[in-house]
């Protein structure tokens, strides 16, 4: 009791009345089991109470690593507890990369089922919410489709029964000579008949042959009426230009005529008012104006050649254009043999196609005489009667065998009824159900949507930086909140190869194992993706590591033997038995690794913990 009030001075008041706490149950406990209470218990007790842990605490912001107190415990404790401490050490360990995404149902894990047959819903076996496996049935139609289709089936396999017996019927007859009379006559006529078709072809590919040679000819003769047509185009265009030139020529020699008809003008006016004033002999006058008036014959001649010419060039080109009309004419009357030609080639081809059928039946007809001879001098008998039984037989088998296949088409078994069972075709969960009891359904509307929830997506969005670093099969561990702090491992199975255009991210779809349907579609995940990068880091045992009311701790061993900082950390990449600190440890220090619930439990009777969450920068 003296060592308490002497721990009660040196602590504060929560400090004390938690101690006092302590022993009350310590000495309750003790009361309890009596002497079956352990000494090593009764020791570690005693030295709990031996030396108070010292104060001091300090607060640390949320999401920070930092001391928030000191912790001292005597030597007997520390051997009692076995609280053993080791320096911390460094280990490479593989860089990871913090995302987050949402869950989605597999491609291949969800499908809608649609009934093959529109019906009537008879019975109805699961409803939203069911584990169903593949191939239960879900529900039951009574379809008049599928009803009709098993009475097409059963129709044909009575046919098939039918013809089955008509020809055992037929070979019986057979055999007793029922259809032993010769053939042969038959056999000849045909043969006949055939070789008098090949004959009739054979004609008819000499006159169509006639035919193509007739146009041809025909052709050729109204190829020179282009020809000549064409010639008399070019001359008559000839002529043309000719005629067009000798106006140009015509033009520049009336323009001459004018310019000297103007100039013999000008001379004459002159020499009238020179005649006037006597200042001009007449003889020259006269001289000046019979040259004027040459100079307007010469106009006058220039302006009828131009005239001329023109009419010259009028006519020309209705020449042109008749002969132009002419050989357009001879152009269609060419066309038209060519018409001729390839009708009368159509006629010859489809002669000669006729010839070789009607030959090919000829040999056939011949080897059809020859076989019925021999068979005839041979004594075999032949029934035409039993091949057509076999013939309607393979018939009814054949039609028997698609009757059959469009039942199985409609979902359901040749020679069963009209009720079609719709079945699941995958296992997994009913996720929808649209169809209730006594609904009409058709092909077109699913009535169910089940969803296999034991194979997820998790697509995750990462930024273009860190894209980089990611590749295909590479391991990631995800949480949600929804799975009660499970931790999902899968790998990247899909890299997207765009960024979204709102968030600029990229899509990474990462296969989860979902057992017991943790995960659901829609459910926020977030967690590590672990690169191939590698770097060392300082790594304590996860022994070390305690949790201060959502805080991850470790114990700092100081120089003084027994004390202790109690320290929150960040936590980054696990490992089997060891744990990546990075944020809030040295490299020198030292840490306790074993017995550190007994030091948390000191902590916190002393007050030192802050009440915060830890911030981690992986999983564990």
């Amino acid at each position: 009791m003296n060592h308490l009030r002497t721990l009660y001075r040196k602590r504060p008041v929560v400090a004390g009345l938690a101690v006092l706490a302590l022993a009350a149950v310590v000495v309750a406990v003790a009361r309890r089991s009596g002497s079956e209470r352990s000494p090593a218990a009764s020791s570690l007790a005693a030295a709990a109470s031996a030396e108070p842990a010292a104060t001091g605490a300090r607060t640390v912001a949320e999401g920070q690593a930092g001391t928030v107190g000191d912790l001292t415990v005597t030597e007997e404790a520390m051997q009692l507890a076995e609280i053993r401490v080791e320096p911390v050490t460094r280990q490479v360990v593989p860089e990871k990369l913090a995302v987050s995404g949402s869950i989605e149902a597999g491609g291949d894990r969800t499908a809608k089922v649609t009934p093959r047959v529109g019906g009537k819903a008879t019975r109805v076996l699961v409803v939203a919410g069911d584990t169903v496996r593949a191939g239960q049935t879900l529900a039951l139609l009574e379809s008049r489709e599928l009803a009709q289709a098993q009475a097409a089936y059963r129709q044909a396999a009575a046919r098939l029964s039918v013809a089955r017996s008509h020809l055992e019927r037929q070979r019986k007859l057979a055999a007793l000579g029922a259809f032993g009379r010769p053939k042969v006559e038959d056999a000849r006529m045909q043969s006949a008949a055939a070789e008098g078709e090949a004959n009739t072809a054979r004609g008819e590919v000499a006159a169509s042959r006639n035919e193509v040679a007739e146009a041809r000819s025909e052709k050729a003769a109204l190829e020179g009426e282009v020809a000549s047509a064409q010639s008399d185009a070019a001359s008559a265009g000839s002529e043309v230009a000719e005629a067009e030139g000798n106006i140009q020529a015509l033009q520049a020699a009336l323009t001459q005529a004018q310019a000297q008809a103007k100039v013999s003008r000008a001379r004459l006016e002159r020499a009238d008012l020179l005649l006037k004033e006597q200042l001009v002999a007449r003889q020259e006058w006269e001289q000046i104006q019979a040259d004027q008036q040459r100079a307007e014959a010469d106009v006058d001649a220039a302006r009828a050649g131009i005239t001329q010419g023109k009419a010259k060039i009028e006519t020309m080109k209705a020449r042109l254009r008749a002969a132009e009309a002419k050989v357009r004419a001879a152009r269609g009357r060419v066309q038209q043999a060519d018409a001729r030609i390839e009708t009368a080639l159509a006629k010859q081809a489809q002669a000669e196609a006729k010839l070789a059928a009607a030959v090919k039946r000829g040999g056939i007809g011949a080897q059809a005489l020859a076989r019925e001879e021999a068979v005839y001098k041979g004594g075999y008998v032949t029934s035409r009667e039993v091949v057509e039984a076999e013939s309607a037989l393979q018939q009814a088998q054949l039609e028997q065998q698609s009757a059959a296949q469009a039942v199985r088409l409609l979902g359901s078994s040749p020679g069963g009824g009209s009720v079609l069972a719709v079945t699941a075709p995958i296992s997994g969960r009913v996720q929808e159900r649209n169809v209730t009891l006594g609904e009409t359904v058709d092909t077109e509307h699913p009535i169910f949507a089940l969803v296999d929830l034991a194979q997820v997506w998790a697509q995750l969005a990462v930024t273009p930086r860190d894209l980089p670093r990611v590749r295909v099969g590479q391991r990631v561990e995800l949480t949600a909140d929804t799975s009660g702090g499970r931790v999902f491992v899968g790998s990247v199975s899909a890299i997207g190869s765009a960024a979204d255009e709102s968030t600029l991210s990229v899509r990474v779809r990462v296969s989860l194992a979902n057992p017991g349907a943790a995960l659901r579609p829609g459910s926020f995940v977030r967690g590590s993706l672990i690169t191939d990068v590698r770097r060392e880091q300082i790594v304590v045992p996860t022994d070390a590591i305690q949790e201060h009311t959502g805080r991850k701790t470790l114990y700092v061993a100081l120089d003084k033997p027994g004390a202790f900082e109690v320290r929150h950390v960040t936590l980054g990449a696990s490992g089997e038995g060891w744990r990546e600190i990075t944020e809030g440890l040295k490299g020198s220090e030292r840490v306790a690794v074993s017995g550190t619930f007994y030091l948390k439990s000191e902590a916190l009777k002393s007050q030192l913990s802050d009440g915060c969450c830890a911030v981690e920068t992986g999983k564990e």
